[in-house]
């Protein structure tokens, strides 16, 4: 997927199916919902935020990784929406020049007083990404 649909490559970045995006975090929850829902009724739900609330506290995550992928997505969501809000339709790519990034970065909530908020935004991305994937490369490869 992230070779077929995501076609990411430096500094071009797709926030759905890109290495550590909304797909990673979607994934991971519905198998702790398919491993674990027997067992836990609570897991049983369509919001991947509940859920994700809810393997927390069933601990059925080590070292804080829900809260990793818990903060992970909402902050992919937040910038999925500001970019809709910028395109006036759905868009997942995160890329352009260093206006239009400064324009979406203010939009995120970064400090105004950053004289190029758009490399910060990038570097929260970078960031957010890796920690999400490291996630899923733990939860998958110990499976």
């Amino acid at each position: 997927m992230e070779n077929e649909l995501a076609r990411e490559r430096d500094g071009s970045y797709n926030i759905k199916t890109g290495r550590g995006g909304m797909v990673d975090v979607e994934f991971a929850v519905q198998y702790l919902q398919l491993r674990e829902g027997c067992r836990s009724p609570e897991l049983r739900t369509p919001s991947t935020v509940i859920a994700l609330k809810e393997i927390r506290t069933l601990g059925l995550l080590p070292d804080g990784s829900a809260q990793t992928l818990l903060s992970g997505y909402k902050f992919l969501r937040k910038l999925e929406n500001r970019l809709r809000i910028i395109h006036d339709y759905s868009a997942n790519d995160l890329s352009g020049t260093r206006i239009y990034l400064n324009k979406l970065a203010r939009r995120m909530g970064c400090d105004p007083k950053l004289k190029n908020p758009g490399t910060a935004l990038i570097c929260d991305y970078e960031e957010t990404t890796g920690k999400i994937r490291d996630v899923f490369d733990r939860l998958f490869l110990v499976e």
